[in-house]
């Protein structure tokens, strides 16, 4: 019964934190033009970085949502994945299956990496 009351605190204290980080942290309302967050090493940082800029937040709150959004999608995966163990036949079984689709899916990914040195 302990362990149940830990996990309800630590999620009141999760989502007490989002709350405060979304609505009592306010930044000047001027946005920078330019790239304020660097160069960019990558297409998805820039992507980021100007959706956010769109939708007029600051970087650490769109951080704080997209960490919203990563926990809710782990939550659903974990929730998903315990029952296609049942169907496969094990969590043992889902692994080496989920194992072997990863692989498929990113080699061809790895081989273009490797071959234009990105």
């Amino acid at each position: 019964m302990n362990f149940l009351c830990l996990q309800f605190r630590g999620a009141m204290c999760f989502l007490v934190a989002i709350f405060s980080l979304l609505f009592l942290d306010h930044d000047d309302d001027l946005i920078p033009t330019d790239h304020p967050e660097g160069h960019h090493h990558h297409g998805i940082s820039h992507l980021f970085y100007y959706s956010i800029s769109w939708l007029g937040l600051a970087d650490h709150k769109a951080g704080v949502l997209l960490l919203v959004l990563v926990v809710g999608l782990k939550t659903g995966f974990n929730s998903a994945s315990k029952r296609l163990a049942n169907d496969v036949g094990g969590a043992k079984r889902l692994h080496a299956v989920s194992s072997l689709t990863s692989t498929v899916l990113l080699t061809p990914w790895a081989f273009f990496l490797r071959i234009t040195k990105y």
